[in-house]
Protein backbone atom coordinates (compact mmCIF):
# COMPACT_ATOMS: atom_id res chain seq x y z
CA UNK A 1 0.00 0.00 0.00
CA UNK A 2 1.58 3.36 -1.27
CA UNK A 3 1.11 6.61 0.35
CA UNK A 4 2.67 9.10 -1.46
CA UNK A 5 1.23 12.40 -0.73
CA UNK A 6 1.55 12.85 3.07
CA UNK A 7 4.35 10.29 2.93
CA UNK A 8 6.46 12.27 0.57
CA UNK A 9 5.80 15.03 3.65
CA UNK A 10 6.89 12.65 6.53
CA UNK A 11 9.07 14.99 8.72
CA UNK A 12 12.22 13.73 9.25
CA UNK A 13 13.34 13.00 12.95
CA UNK A 14 15.73 14.86 14.94
CA UNK A 15 17.97 11.72 14.47
CA UNK A 16 18.06 12.21 10.99
CA UNK A 17 21.09 10.94 9.28
CA UNK A 18 23.06 13.85 6.72
CA UNK A 19 22.51 14.34 3.24
CA UNK A 20 23.62 10.84 1.41
CA UNK A 21 26.86 11.21 -0.49
CA UNK A 22 27.49 10.67 -3.93
CA UNK A 23 29.53 7.82 -3.07
CA UNK A 24 27.06 5.95 -0.62
CA UNK A 25 24.73 6.29 -2.98
CA UNK A 26 27.22 4.17 -5.86
CA UNK A 27 27.91 1.78 -2.65
CA UNK A 28 24.52 1.09 -2.60
CA UNK A 29 23.36 0.49 -6.01
CA UNK A 30 26.21 -2.37 -6.24
CA UNK A 31 25.68 -3.85 -2.30
CA UNK A 32 24.66 -7.28 -2.51
CA UNK A 33 20.80 -8.26 -2.09
CA UNK A 34 20.75 -10.77 0.95
CA UNK A 35 17.93 -13.64 -0.34
CA UNK A 36 17.43 -12.72 -3.81
CA UNK A 37 17.83 -14.46 -7.39
CA UNK A 38 20.95 -13.44 -9.66
CA UNK A 39 19.48 -13.65 -13.36
CA UNK A 40 23.01 -11.70 -14.83
CA UNK A 41 26.19 -10.63 -14.38
CA UNK A 42 27.71 -7.81 -15.62
CA UNK A 43 31.81 -6.61 -15.37
CA UNK A 44 30.78 -9.00 -11.71
CA UNK A 45 27.62 -6.78 -10.87
CA UNK A 46 24.97 -8.66 -10.09
CA UNK A 47 21.51 -7.97 -12.10
CA UNK A 48 18.81 -9.53 -9.25
CA UNK A 49 15.30 -10.85 -10.27
CA UNK A 50 13.51 -7.91 -8.16
CA UNK A 51 15.13 -5.42 -10.74
CA UNK A 52 13.58 -8.00 -13.60
CA UNK A 53 9.96 -8.01 -11.72
CA UNK A 54 10.15 -3.99 -11.01
CA UNK A 55 11.27 -3.62 -14.61
CA UNK A 56 8.32 -6.19 -15.49
CA UNK A 57 5.84 -4.35 -13.38
CA UNK A 58 6.38 -1.00 -14.88
CA UNK A 59 6.16 -1.83 -18.75
CA UNK A 60 2.69 -0.43 -20.44
CA UNK A 61 -0.19 -2.13 -19.10
CA UNK A 62 -0.55 -4.21 -22.74
CA UNK A 63 3.13 -5.21 -21.96
CA UNK A 64 1.78 -6.62 -18.88
CA UNK A 65 -0.35 -8.87 -20.47
CA UNK A 66 2.19 -11.33 -21.89
CA UNK A 67 3.91 -13.50 -19.68
CA UNK A 68 7.20 -12.82 -18.20
CA UNK A 69 8.42 -16.27 -18.77
CA UNK A 70 7.79 -15.46 -23.06
CA UNK A 71 9.81 -11.72 -22.64
CA UNK A 72 12.20 -13.01 -20.06
CA UNK A 73 15.05 -12.30 -22.32
CA UNK A 74 14.16 -9.09 -23.49
CA UNK A 75 13.92 -7.87 -19.94
CA UNK A 76 17.00 -9.97 -18.85
CA UNK A 77 19.25 -7.51 -21.88
CA UNK A 78 17.30 -4.18 -21.13
CA UNK A 79 18.78 -4.54 -17.29
CA UNK A 80 22.35 -5.58 -18.36
CA UNK A 81 22.21 -2.43 -20.80
CA UNK A 82 21.00 -0.14 -17.64
CA UNK A 83 23.48 -1.93 -15.56
CA UNK A 84 26.35 -0.86 -18.51
CA UNK A 85 24.95 2.89 -18.55
CA UNK A 86 24.95 3.51 -14.88
CA UNK A 87 28.01 2.16 -14.22
CA UNK A 88 29.70 3.89 -16.56
CA UNK A 89 27.45 7.58 -15.32
CA UNK A 90 28.83 6.75 -11.90
CA UNK A 91 32.53 6.21 -13.50
CA UNK A 92 32.30 9.73 -14.88
CA UNK A 93 31.14 11.05 -11.76
CA UNK A 94 27.41 12.28 -13.06
CA UNK A 95 26.97 12.56 -9.12
CA UNK A 96 28.93 15.34 -8.84
CA UNK A 97 26.19 17.50 -10.17
CA UNK A 98 24.07 18.52 -7.70
CA UNK A 99 21.04 18.36 -9.49
CA UNK A 100 21.50 14.87 -10.44
CA UNK A 101 22.76 14.06 -6.88
CA UNK A 102 19.42 15.95 -5.23
CA UNK A 103 17.30 14.04 -7.61
CA UNK A 104 18.92 10.82 -6.50
CA UNK A 105 19.15 11.48 -2.72
CA UNK A 106 15.04 12.12 -2.69
CA UNK A 107 14.10 8.99 -4.93
CA UNK A 108 15.99 7.44 -2.26
CA UNK A 109 14.13 8.55 0.41
CA UNK A 110 10.71 8.41 -1.09
CA UNK A 111 11.17 4.54 -1.89
CA UNK A 112 12.48 4.12 1.43
CA UNK A 113 9.90 5.87 3.22
CA UNK A 114 7.13 4.31 1.01
CA UNK A 115 8.81 0.99 2.32
CA UNK A 116 8.51 2.30 6.06
CA UNK A 117 5.00 3.43 5.46
CA UNK A 118 3.30 0.60 4.36
CA UNK A 119 4.63 -1.41 6.95
CA UNK A 120 3.34 0.81 9.91
CA UNK A 121 -0.12 0.93 7.43
CA UNK A 122 -0.10 -3.27 7.12
CA UNK A 123 0.37 -3.59 10.76
CA UNK A 124 -2.22 -1.66 12.06
CA UNK A 125 -5.01 -2.11 9.13
CA UNK A 126 -6.50 -5.41 10.53
CA UNK A 127 -9.76 -7.12 9.65
CA UNK A 128 -10.92 -6.50 13.10
CA UNK A 129 -9.96 -2.63 13.32
CA UNK A 130 -11.47 -2.58 9.16
CA UNK A 131 -14.68 -4.22 11.14
CA UNK A 132 -14.70 -1.67 13.61
CA UNK A 133 -15.03 1.17 11.63
CA UNK A 134 -17.65 -0.53 9.48
CA UNK A 135 -19.85 -0.79 12.22
CA UNK A 136 -18.83 2.78 13.08
CA UNK A 137 -19.48 3.46 9.80
CA UNK A 138 -22.83 1.69 9.33
CA UNK A 139 -24.09 3.11 13.04
CA UNK A 140 -23.66 7.07 11.31
CA UNK A 141 -25.85 5.52 8.63
CA UNK A 142 -29.36 4.79 10.93
CA UNK A 143 -31.77 6.99 9.74
CA UNK A 144 -30.45 8.75 7.22
CA UNK A 145 -32.11 9.05 4.14
CA UNK A 146 -31.94 9.85 0.22
CA UNK A 147 -33.78 11.32 -2.48
CA UNK A 148 -34.35 10.98 -5.99
CA UNK A 149 -34.20 14.20 -8.00
CA UNK A 150 -34.48 16.12 -11.10
CA UNK A 151 -33.50 20.10 -11.63
CA UNK A 152 -33.55 22.41 -14.41
CA UNK A 153 -30.30 25.24 -14.11
CA UNK A 154 -31.08 28.16 -15.62
CA UNK A 155 -29.22 31.68 -15.30
CA UNK A 156 -31.75 34.20 -14.01
CA UNK A 157 -34.73 34.20 -11.44
CA UNK A 158 -37.09 35.04 -13.75
CA UNK A 159 -36.37 32.06 -16.33
CA UNK A 160 -36.83 29.75 -13.42
CA UNK A 161 -39.93 31.37 -11.92
CA UNK A 162 -41.36 30.94 -15.87
CA UNK A 163 -40.84 27.23 -15.89
CA UNK A 164 -42.18 26.79 -11.89
CA UNK A 165 -45.21 28.57 -13.12
CA UNK A 166 -45.48 25.87 -16.73
CA UNK A 167 -44.93 23.06 -14.50
CA UNK A 168 -47.85 23.89 -12.16
CA UNK A 169 -50.14 24.28 -15.03
CA UNK A 170 -49.07 20.79 -16.62
CA UNK A 171 -46.12 20.66 -18.28
CA UNK A 172 -43.78 17.65 -18.43
CA UNK A 173 -40.66 18.49 -15.86
CA UNK A 174 -38.10 16.15 -17.61
CA UNK A 175 -39.11 17.68 -21.10
CA UNK A 176 -38.87 20.65 -19.70
CA UNK A 177 -35.58 20.15 -18.93
CA UNK A 178 -34.34 19.26 -21.73
CA UNK A 179 -35.34 22.02 -23.54
CA UNK A 180 -33.98 25.02 -21.23
CA UNK A 181 -31.43 23.19 -18.21
CA UNK A 182 -28.45 24.36 -19.15
CA UNK A 183 -26.74 21.77 -16.97
CA UNK A 184 -24.88 18.36 -17.43
CA UNK A 185 -28.13 16.64 -16.42
CA UNK A 186 -30.22 18.58 -19.11
CA UNK A 187 -29.81 15.24 -21.85
CA UNK A 188 -31.24 13.18 -19.41
CA UNK A 189 -34.59 15.21 -18.36
CA UNK A 190 -32.24 16.58 -15.47
CA UNK A 191 -32.16 13.55 -13.19
CA UNK A 192 -29.50 13.55 -11.11
CA UNK A 193 -30.40 9.89 -9.97
CA UNK A 194 -30.04 9.32 -5.76
CA UNK A 195 -28.00 11.46 -3.45
CA UNK A 196 -27.34 11.58 -0.02
CA UNK A 197 -26.48 14.87 2.58
CA UNK A 198 -23.37 16.46 2.14
CA UNK A 199 -23.25 15.40 -2.01
CA UNK A 200 -24.84 18.40 -3.20
CA UNK A 201 -24.20 22.42 -2.22
CA UNK A 202 -26.27 23.72 1.12
CA UNK A 203 -29.11 25.36 -0.61
CA UNK A 204 -29.68 22.54 -3.52
CA UNK A 205 -30.13 20.13 -0.68
CA UNK A 206 -31.90 21.77 1.46
CA UNK A 207 -34.60 22.82 -0.76
CA UNK A 208 -34.50 19.03 -2.43
CA UNK A 209 -35.17 17.15 1.09
CA UNK A 210 -37.34 19.30 2.21
CA UNK A 211 -40.06 18.82 -0.65
CA UNK A 212 -42.06 15.35 -0.18
CA UNK A 213 -42.01 12.93 -3.42
CA UNK A 214 -43.67 13.98 -6.33
CA UNK A 215 -43.18 17.94 -5.08
CA UNK A 216 -41.61 20.36 -6.80
CA UNK A 217 -39.66 23.84 -5.64
CA UNK A 218 -42.21 26.35 -5.39
CA UNK A 219 -39.54 29.08 -5.27
CA UNK A 220 -36.18 29.16 -7.58
CA UNK A 221 -33.75 27.89 -5.60
CA UNK A 222 -29.74 29.74 -5.88
CA UNK A 223 -26.62 28.06 -6.07
CA UNK A 224 -23.31 29.37 -7.46
CA UNK A 225 -23.82 27.35 -10.69
CA UNK A 226 -27.18 29.57 -11.13
CA UNK A 227 -31.33 29.25 -10.07
CA UNK A 228 -33.03 25.83 -9.94
CA UNK A 229 -35.91 24.26 -10.10
CA UNK A 230 -36.16 20.46 -8.14
CA UNK A 231 -38.58 18.11 -8.38
CA UNK A 232 -38.21 15.04 -5.86
CA UNK A 233 -38.96 12.11 -7.02
CA UNK A 234 -38.40 9.40 -3.99
CA UNK A 235 -36.99 9.57 -0.84
CA UNK A 236 -36.11 5.71 0.78
CA UNK A 237 -33.01 4.92 3.87
CA UNK A 238 -29.75 4.96 3.07
CA UNK A 239 -28.77 0.98 2.98
CA UNK A 240 -25.35 0.41 4.40
CA UNK A 241 -23.09 -1.43 2.37
CA UNK A 242 -21.90 -5.04 3.24
CA UNK A 243 -18.60 -4.66 4.65
CA UNK A 244 -16.93 -5.89 1.14
CA UNK A 245 -18.19 -3.17 -0.40
CA UNK A 246 -17.44 -0.57 1.72
CA UNK A 247 -13.84 -2.05 1.91
CA UNK A 248 -12.24 0.40 -0.27
CA UNK A 249 -13.62 3.07 1.04
CA UNK A 250 -12.60 1.80 4.62
CA UNK A 251 -8.96 0.82 3.98
CA UNK A 252 -8.65 4.56 2.07
CA UNK A 253 -10.00 5.90 5.40
CA UNK A 254 -7.71 4.28 7.98
CA UNK A 255 -4.78 4.60 5.63
CA UNK A 256 -5.13 8.40 5.86
CA UNK A 257 -5.85 8.06 9.82
CA UNK A 258 -2.36 6.13 10.27
CA UNK A 259 -0.26 7.91 8.44
CA UNK A 260 -1.66 11.39 10.12
CA UNK A 261 -0.55 10.26 13.18
CA UNK A 262 2.22 8.87 12.51
CA UNK A 263 3.49 12.29 10.62
CA UNK A 264 1.91 14.00 13.58
CA UNK A 265 3.86 12.21 16.45
CA UNK A 266 7.35 12.26 14.34
CA UNK A 267 6.39 16.12 13.84
CA UNK A 268 5.71 16.59 17.78
CA UNK A 269 9.61 14.97 18.16
CA UNK A 270 11.19 16.70 15.64
CA UNK A 271 12.91 20.43 15.34
CA UNK A 272 11.92 21.66 12.55
CA UNK A 273 13.06 25.27 10.58
CA UNK A 274 11.49 26.52 7.65
CA UNK A 275 13.10 29.63 5.04
CA UNK A 276 11.89 31.86 2.42
CA UNK A 277 12.75 30.83 -1.00
CA UNK A 278 15.32 33.80 -1.00
CA UNK A 279 17.13 32.88 2.69
CA UNK A 280 18.41 28.93 2.99
CA UNK A 281 19.82 28.72 6.29
CA UNK A 282 21.35 31.05 9.45
CA UNK A 283 18.91 33.50 11.51
CA UNK A 284 15.83 33.46 8.74
CA UNK A 285 15.22 29.95 9.87
CA UNK A 286 11.51 30.02 12.01
CA UNK A 287 11.58 27.25 14.44
CA UNK A 288 8.04 25.49 14.46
Amino acid sequence: MMVLTLGSAMAQSPHNAPDMTAEALQEMTSREVPNDTIVAKVNGQPVYVSELILLYEDLPPQYQQVPLQDIYEQLVARLIDRKLLATEAFRNQQLEDKETLRRAQFAVEDVVLTAFVSQKVNALLTEEALRADYAELTADMDGMEEVEARHILVRSREEAQALIKQIADGADFAELAKKNSVGPSASSGGSLGFFQRGQMVPAFEDAAFALSPGGVSAEPVESKFGWHVIKVEQKRPVQAPSFEEALPQLRSAANNDIVSKLVGDLREGATIETFPPEGLGGEEGKAQ
